[in-house]
């Protein structure tokens, strides 16, 4: 079973109960889609790289998570420019509806689930 194949089958079976919400991913099975779609090469959990950290973007969005769930799902689809600097967030078609929704989801609790220090 090929790596790509194992994160898509993994996360599909995680991503939609029958109530509709986004299912919870695990930080590891988060981290392992981040290497795997390449996330990583402008985001870190942390620290501020070529994009804002994981952390800044539930720091700026998780008030409003159920709103902003869906809006930040379409821009890790279709990326965008504008909401933080000049440096534009390239798209990634490749990433499905459902697993863009359950990152955004992750991402949106990031704070809640791992309180800064």
């Amino acid at each position: 079973m090929t790596t790509q194949y194992a994160l898509g089958a993994l996360i599909a079976a995680l991503v939609w109960s029958s109530a509709g919400s986004a299912a919870e991913l695990t930080d590891a099975q988060a981290r392992h889609f981040f290497n795997a779609k390449g996330c990583n090469g402008c985001h870190d959990v942390e620290e501020v790289h070529l994009a804002p950290s994981f952390r800044s973007v539930s720091s700026r969005y998780s008030a409003d998570k159920d709103g902003r769930m869906e809006e930040l799902a379409q821009k890790i689809i279709h990326g965008g420019a504008g909401n933080w600097g000049v440096v534009p967030m390239i798209s990634n078609p490749k990433v499905t509806l459902e697993e863009a929704r359950a990152v955004a989801s992750w991402i949106l609790t990031f704070n809640a689930r791992h309180p800064s220090k």
